[in-house]
Formats: C-alpha cells, sequence, structure tokens
C-alpha cells in the first residue's frame, strides 16, 4: 500500500467514536486508534503492551471504578465515567500474516437505556406485587363485608318473622300458612348460611330452599363457571325467592340469563301478586345493590307489570 495510503487510512482511523486494535499474534501492537488508547488507560495500568489484554478481561484486573459484564458472544467493558464499550476479538489475515483483531463500540448511550428500563422494570414489579398485596386485602375486606351484610339480612329476617309470630299469636290476624311459608324460608336460610362458605354450589343450596318453601326455581340459560358472577347471582334469586315468598305469594320464580359482548344479564321474575307501588329497596335488595355496584355492575328493579328483577355485570 502506499504511505499516502497508508497514513489516510491511519489518520480515518484514529478519527473514529470506536476502539481499533490490531496486534501480531504475541500481542505486539501494530495499531492502536486515539479511542482504543483512551479506553485502555482508563481500564489498564498505563504499563499495558500486550493487545491480548482484551481477550483475557475475565482473569485481570481492572483499574477502580470499572467492571466487565457479559454480553452474549461478547464483552461489555465498563468505565469509571460511565461510558460502556462492547468488545468483539477476532482475526485477519493479510499478506498472509494473521493479526488479532479488537473493535471496542461505543455502546453507552443503549447501555444508559437499557439501565433504565431494568430499574423501571423493577419498579413495576414491586408496583404489581403492591397490587396484588391490596387485592388479596381488598378480597379479604370484600368478603369481610358480605358477611357482615349477610349476618344483618338474617337479623332482618328473623325479626320480621318473630314480629309476625307475635301478631299471629296475640290477634291470630294473619294467615297462618304464609306465617309457616315465612318461617319455613327463614329456617332454611338460616341452615344454609351456616355452610355457604364452605359450599361450592349455592345454586343447589338455593334449590333447596326454595323446595322448603314450595316454590320452583325456573332456568332459561346458563350462570358462567365465575366465582364473582356466581356469587351475585345466588345472591340476587335469593333475594326475589324471599320476595316471592313474603310478599307476592307465588310459587314459581323465573330466572333467564344472556351473555352478549361480553356483558352477563341476568333476569329474575315471579308468578305472584303484582305489587301496587314501586319498591323500597331496603334491607336485602340494598345491599345487592352495594355489592352489583361495587364490582361495576348495573341493578333495575321493576314493579309496573310484576316484580322484575335486572343485574347486568361485566364478564373479567
Amino acid at each position: 500500500m502506499r504511505p499516502e495510503y497508508l497514513l489516510s487510512l491511519r489518520q480515518g482511523l484514529d478519527g473514529m467514536p470506536d476502539g481499533v486494535c490490531y496486534s501480531k499474534e504475541n500481542g505486539e501492537f501494530v495499531f492502536l486508534n486515539k479511542t482504543m488508547k483512551k479506553i485502555m488507560r482508563a481500564a489498564f495500568d498505563s504499563g499495558v503492551n500486550d493487545a491480548m489484554v482484551f481477550e483475557k478481561l475475565d482473569y485481570i484486573g481492572l483499574n477502580s471504578g470499572c467492571r466487565i459484564e457479559k454480553n452474549g458472544g461478547g464483552v461489555l467493558l465498563i468505565l469509571q465515567d460511565g461510558s460502556a464499550w462492547n468488545i468483539k476479538t477476532g482475526k485477519i489475515t493479510a499478506d498472509g500474516v494473521v493479526y488479532n483483531e479488537c473493535i471496542a463500540y461505543n455502546v453507552t448511550e443503549p447501555y444508559g437505556k437499557s439501565l433504565e428500563l431494568k430499574k423501571r422494570n423493577a419498579h413495576l414489579t414491586a408496583v404489581n406485587e403492591k397490587i396484588r398485596e391490596y387485592s388479596k386485602e381488598m378480597d379479604s375486606m370484600i368478603r369481610d363485608r358480605e358477611l357482615l351484610d349477610a349476618k344483618i339480612r338474617i337479623h332482618d329476617d328473623v325479626g320480621r318473622a318473630l314480629l309476625s309470630l307475635r301478631s299471629y299469636l296475640y290477634r291470630q290476624d294473619k294467615d297462618r300458612e304464609s306465617l309457616v311459608k315465612l318461617w319455613r324460608m327463614t329456617i332454611s336460610m338460616l341452615r344454609r348460611e351456616t355452610v355457604a362458605d364452605v359450599s361450592d354450589d349455592r345454586m343447589e343450596a338455593l334449590s333447596e330452599a326454595a323446595r322448603a318453601v314450595d316454590v320452583t326455581l325456573h332456568y332459561d340459560g346458563e350462570i358462567p363457571n365465575d366465582r364473582l358472577i356466581k356469587e351475585i347471582s345466588a345472591s340476587a334469586i335469593r333475594e326475589c325467592l324471599t320476595n316471592t315468598v313474603k310478599h307476592a305469594g307465588g310459587n314459581n320464580v323465573y330466572i333467564s340469563t344472556s351473555l352478549k359482548n361480553g356483558e352477563f344479564a341476568i333476569k329474575i321474575k315471579n308468578d305472584g301478586r303484582k305489587p301496587d307501588k314501586p319498591i323500597e329497596e331496603t334491607g336485602g335488595l340494598h345491599t345487592l345493590r352495594r355489592s352489583v355496584e361495587r364490582y361495576g355492575g348495573k341493578m333495575t328493579v321493576a314493579w309496573k307489570r310484576g316484580f322484575e328483577l335486572t343485574v347486568i355485570l361485566q364478564i373479567s
């Protein structure tokens, strides 16, 4: 190669932002550009005179504040100033002579971004863990609240049954058969409440309660195998069953369900007497609405053409 071409090549390599080094097989330097000299001064003692040092990074000591990291097939050299260099080594042959080649690519910017990404991922992992813990606490709080609501509802039901019994015993101004149905319903609910938490089949429990008070449940459609939907559906059916026995005097409860566009809807009616005024949502209905709306659902109660309860929930 003509001297002027060789000079131009050296000047070009010297001006590169990446480090370039060529040496003989014994480690003697043939060419070392300015960037590579800077890297070597920062990473090693000033007396380094063996280009093979980059192939021995795992075994030699680095200056204080410098470290290495594995990077696929190469090595990542981190200097004290925070700059990152991806070291690649190999061999080339020129004019029948084999030379060692070492290139140090400046990867400071992508390396910094990867560190930031790792920090963000660690932060997101911590946040997700807190969210999972919060969700567990919320589930526990919701279960406790639902248990309290159930106890309040049982207390109200028993209270009404006792008042009805007292009125009957003192004045006998109530239908005895209706009173018997009311007490059978109350006792059945009390018995089922004690095992509700250990039984997964709440629908069967409702069927047993209905049979105990001579009411038939008619299903049109299916209820998805989803814990939340099953629990709220069971609560809705139970409230309508209670309404049928205590207020409407019916013998049949009709339950229709549908699933469309990610929404589950359950509509419940009975064959009892039509209400003569809007339904006051107290006791069980009030508790049911709170449960439905707590999970982002909707609930409506119609009365003009007969009692009709509708609950709409999103499928998760």
